[in-house]
């Protein structure tokens, strides 16, 4: 069995699996999240099953996109990204880059950096999707009432959020099946990570569905 129909048979595994979001972020934003010990119990399971492991090169810091490590305040903030590799129990693997962004006041910076990038690997992997209108990042221009025009109605709202959470997991679905594609793993892989530093978002599941389908329009353009 080579890794992609592993992969492919723990993507089946992970999409029968019920996530609550029983995390909490309050402050400036409040909104709601997936803990990352539902993410690994689910992955752990699935991997189990289709016999996979995944595997993580060194942090690496670019300084020409603003990477680093920074001192603001009583905060550590750290910017990067590492290769992970994803390996079949036959020795084959698929390798791509994943970001992370992380602060702490600590000295959990290591920990949370650990963490960031297994949420973002697994959430990108088998397109866990923790969008649902209440992060502060699924905020677009069309949630916005205008004062001078007349507020619709509750109905209306929830079909139109329906049709973009639709059409952000049709993309993400699409997205996910080049990825097991060897030979536009690569080319999907670079125009993912580029947009993802122009919207200064850690994973494609944090983009509204707006944004995404300028991503999936680049891919098409110059993939498919």
């Amino acid at each position: 069995m080579t890794v992609h129909e592993r992969i492919a048979k723990a993507v089946s595994v992970i999409a029968a699996t019920d996530f609550t979001k029983s995390g909490k972020v309050t402050g400036g934003a409040t909104y709601n999240f997936i803990p990352i010990g539902q993410i690994l119990q689910a992955v752990r399971k699935a991997h189990a099953e289709a016999g996979l492991f995944l595997t993580m090169g060194p942090l690496e810091y670019d300084d020409a996109h603003g990477e680093g490590i920074f001192t603001q305040d009583r905060w550590t903030k750290a910017r990067g990204h590492c290769e992970v590799t994803l390996n079949g129990a036959d020795g084959d693997g698929v390798s791509f880059t994943v970001p992370f962004n992380v602060q702490d006041n600590s000295d959990k910076l290591d920990n949370k950096i650990l963490t960031n990038i297994e949420r973002q690997a697994y959430r990108l992997i088998y397109a866990i999707d923790e969008g649902d209108g209440t992060d502060p990042e699924t905020v677009w221009h069309e949630d916005v009432v205008p004062v001078s025009k007349p507020v619709k109605s509750r109905a209306e709202g929830d079909r139109r959020d329906n049709e973009r959470a639709q059409r952000k997991e049709r993309i993400l679905n699409d997205i996910m099946d080049l990825y097991l594609d060897k030979q536009k793993f690569e080319a999907t892989s670079a125009i993912v990570n580029e947009e993802l530093e122009k919207f200064d978002s850690p994973n494609l599941q944090n983009l509204n569905a707006e944004r995404l389908q300028v991503v999936w329009d680049r891919i098409q353009k110059e993939v498919m």
